[in-house]
């Protein structure tokens, strides 16, 4: 923590990181005074983009070394290869994309859970203290979590395709398209989930509550959602259910458009929320 630290004073101490430079003739022209005074007034400071990545950094770090999350991809990783080796054909990046939505959110709310509150009275409060802004070490938590989901789920999800391709084992007239756009509701869902967990890490004082307002959330999402005629596309379970439908175009339950805004929209409200939470509290 030691280094962590010092390397935000660092980031803090410099207020003025690298003026604007004029370039060419013009600079060459002007007069020194002159060019001192403008010199001093066109002055950009990067010292809480510098922070932010700063605290992203440590988050990343932290997180990859996570006992839970190197047991996660051990486990998608084997579980995909099963997958592969049994079935050998598109059908095994349904199941995978299954497998990510049925525990992968459990996974990812579950670690972000703990992010805020499992440091409120301790580093919160350190960091805090200091320089570090309340949105900056908000957004920090909700970068680090999604990037490591995301880099975790991409990876795999690229590896399965990879193989397949190796083996020729995918269709000849697969549209690409089509299976981007399975690929990227999905990754949606898993942001979705992680910063549901981190919002709701912010509001409660204890993980515990965090990680159970998130798997009641999971349990509408997941199943309450397919009782509702309304909201029965909106559930991952069955979109990906749909997945041969998807890829070869043919699915018309519901516009895409709709699930990407639907899905889009709730990490925007999960961050605004948590970063509003934060600004209230006391420290």
């Amino acid at each position: 923590m030691d280094s962590y630290e010092a390397s935000l004073e660092r980031s803090n101490g410099d207020n003025s990181i690298n003026n604007i430079k004029l370039g060419g003739e013009m600079e060459d022209n002007l007069s020194p005074g002159l060019k001192e005074g403008i010199m001093g007034r066109i002055s950009i400071d990067f010292s809480f983009i510098t922070v932010y990545l700063t605290l992203t950094a440590h988050e990343v770090k932290i997180g990859m070394k996570s006992r839970l999350q190197m047991v996660w991809m051990y486990l998608c990783l084997f579980y995909g290869i099963l997958i592969l080796l049994s079935v050998r054909d598109i059908s095994a990046l349904a199941s995978l994309l299954t497998f990510f939505i049925n525990f992968g959110t459990i996974i990812a709310f579950s670690t972000a859970g703990s992010s805020i509150s499992g440091e409120i009275g301790g580093i919160a409060d350190t960091l805090l203290s200091k320089s570090v802004r309340r949105w900056q070490y908000v957004l920090a938590k909700h970068t680090a979590h999604v990037f490591i989901s995301l880099v975790t789920f991409l990876a795999l999800i690229g590896l399965e395709i990879g193989i397949l391709w190796m083996m020729k084992a995918l269709p000849e007239d697969l549209k690409v398209v089509q299976v981007v756009i399975i690929i990227s509701l999905n990754a949606l869902v898993l942001v979705a989930f992680n910063t549901l967990g981190i919002m709701l890490s912010s509001f409660f004082a204890k993980p515990v509550f965090a990680i159970l307002g998130s798997f009641l959330v999971w349990f509408v999402l997941i199943f309450l959602f397919i009782l509702t005629p309304m909201w029965f596309p909106y559930s991952p379970v069955v979109f990906n259910s749909y997945f041969a439908e998807i890829i070869a175009d043919t699915w018309g339950e519901q516009p895409y458009w709709h699930l990407f805004l639907f899905y889009g929209c709730c990490p925007i409200v999960f961050i605004l929320m948590s970063v509003i939470s934060m600004y209230i509290k006391d420290f």
